[in-house]
């Protein structure tokens, strides 16, 4: 290569290579609206322009840029102009979109000085405005103090889509941004997998290191970390994601930081809301009618058919059923197919031998609480995953009503493995005002099931005796998965979350057709005894909203 055959080339007698890089930029749709002291003005959007910081020093070895001070320049050099017009904000301009564009996602650094800029002028009864608007959100990682947030670039990602709405007022312009949750370029285009965290391998699968929709995978961190973790919530064989009103998926809230949607236990009068993260239906309220089902259910955002309804639906009259669709057939095979569910390209919902491999496979051995048991207790089921032994080893914690659970999965077998399950709180244990949930007949913080593999050999044993002197380097697992406890949408009454920090549900992608329910992962360590523990469940109500943790689908490449 270096032969010298190379030195005297340019751009002019070289030869081309032509590569796509669409996939690699952001697109942005744009929307505006006027607010109600501006109703009897005419509001007309002339320009918008592009905005990107000037300098900082780029690392060769990382390819991240850094900067000590905000070095822009707010010139017509350094900008862009993505539209031109006349058009008049009203009603229609708040539904559909006025243009859209290509932009560069956000670089290796998140500094707030290298957030993307909006520099829009309009004319407000014929009077011209400029305004700039450094597009920001709330550092949930690095924020401890509610009060005073840290602020960080927004951060667009390569290969999505934004919807972002201009909101005009007498003296100033609202900028919300909203990310959309499928792929702008088509299925049949080859581009690397979205950005979606890392992944975590237990027992041969291959997990999402967070749940659906979260842009957090460290939920122990910090309350702000935690609230950025529950995800979207969704409808068994229904890939249609649901964010609640009030948490910091919510399009509506302006402080991510400050956003915790309400709950009061079971009491779901004022608990909050499912509502659908899709465009321009964000918000479509859930029905409350008690009809057996429902026929025009939309079952993925991107359905295009208008009599198909983007609403929270459930089947309440229904014997104990609580399906969201009519015909049970539906719920039941929409998911058989890998593509219709919600995950992104590449990664599919587990089934419930999957989730298996990394919780236990009983009520009696998933006894976090201790209702079958009184002190610590062993367990071993004979027919565990893969129909391999496994033995289970329960131990309180002290003072508290729950413990934690040690494990062998598949003894006896080369693949052997260690695990453990713990409860993890987050936040201010002595403070009521770190509760995510304010209801009296549970306790309310902000709750983790932290699940961690360690290696075991084909011939290793666990009792009560050596649980933690056979094996003693519990500190330091060869992997570590977080599953948020964050309540779940009951159905009964009206659709509301319930039991935020206390109890959460986890779909697998398995129907029980015998029964029209489905299987489901079950936590339960606080509240009343009625079920309170770590279990696979095939009595699932398909019309719940419920996580989704994704695995890697490997017939996808």
């Amino acid at each position: 290569m270096w032969s010298g055959n190379l030195k005297n080339q340019t751009y002019k007698n070289s030869g081309k290579l032509q590569l796509n890089f669409e996939h690699t930029l952001s697109k942005l749709h744009v929307y505006a609206q006027k607010n109600d002291e501006l109703a009897s003005s005419t509001v007309v959007l002339k320009e918008v322009k592009l905005i990107d910081y000037l300098s900082g020093d780029l690392s060769l070895e990382t390819g991240e840029f850094s900067s000590e001070t905000d070095t822009r320049v707010d010139n017509s050099t350094h900008t862009h102009s993505v539209y031109t017009g006349t058009a008049v904000i009203n009603e229609e301009t708040a539904k559909k979109e006025i243009f859209s564009a290509m932009a560069f996602p956000t670089r290796g650094t998140e500094t707030d000085s290298h957030a993307l800029g909006l520099k829009v002028t309009t004319t407000v009864d014929g009077k011209e405005k400029t305004t700039t608007y450094r597009i920001k959100e709330v550092d949930v990682e690095n924020t401890t103090d509610n009060k005073n947030p840290k602020y960080k670039a927004f951060k667009f990602k390569p290969n999505y889509e934004y919807d972002i709405v201009l909101t005009m007022t007498q003296t100033t312009m609202v900028v919300t941004v909203i990310p959309r949750v499928y792929d702008w370029i088509d299925d049949n285009s080859d581009y690397e997998d979205t950005q979606i965290g890392s992944s975590v391998t237990f027992g041969g699968v291959t997990w999402m290191d967070r749940n659906l929709g979260a842009t957090s995978a460290d939920a122990t961190k910090s309350i702000q970390s935690w609230e950025a973790s529950r995800g979207f919530y969704y409808q068994f064989g229904r890939s249609i994601p649901y964010y609640l009103n009030g948490s910091c998926l919510d399009p509506n809230v302006k402080d991510p930081a400050k956003a915790v949607p309400a709950c009061n236990g079971s009491k779901k009068e004022n608990n909050a809301k499912p509502f659908p993260y899709v465009p321009n239906n964000y918000s479509v309220v859930q029905r409350t009618g008690k009809d057996q089902g429902y026929d025009d259910c939309a079952q993925d955002p991107g359905e295009k058919d208008a009599k198909k309804s983007f609403s929270f639906s459930s089947s309440e009259d229904e014997d104990y059923g609580r399906d969201w669709a009519s015909d049970h057939s539906v719920s039941a095979t929409y998911w058989d197919n890998s593509v219709n569910q919600p995950c992104p390209k590449g990664w599919r919902l587990p089934t419930k031998d999957e989730f298996l491999s990394i919780v236990p496979s009983s009520q009696n051995a998933g006894d976090i609480t201790f209702l079958n048991h009184s002190g610590t207790y062993s367990i071993t089921e004979k027919n565990d995953v893969y129909n391999e032994k496994a033995v289970y080893v329960g131990v309180p914690v002290s003072e508290q009503s729950w413990g934690t659970i040690y494990a062998i999965k598949r003894q006896g077998t080369p693949n052997a493995y260690r695990v453990r399950w713990q409860i993890q709180r987050v936040g201010d244990t002595a403070n009521d005002n770190d509760k995510c949930d304010t209801g009296s007949n549970a306790q309310g913080y902000r709750s983790v099931l932290v699940i961690s593999r360690y290696p075991a050999k084909e011939d290793s044993e666990l009792t009560k005796d050596n649980y933690n002197t056979d094996y003693t380097d519990w500190d330091n697992p060869v992997e570590t998965l977080m599953l948020p406890i964050s309540g779940y949408i009951h159905v009964d009454g009206g659709a509301a979350l319930i039991y935020a920090g206390s109890e959460a549900i986890y779909h697998t992608s398995t129907a029980d057709t015998n029964k029209n329910k489905s299987w489901s992962f079950r936590i339960k360590f606080s509240g009343d005894i009625n079920q309170r523990y770590l279990y696979m469940w095939n009595d699932e109500r398909r019309g719940y909203g419920c996580s989704v943790r994704c695995v890697r689908d490997k017939n996808v490449n």
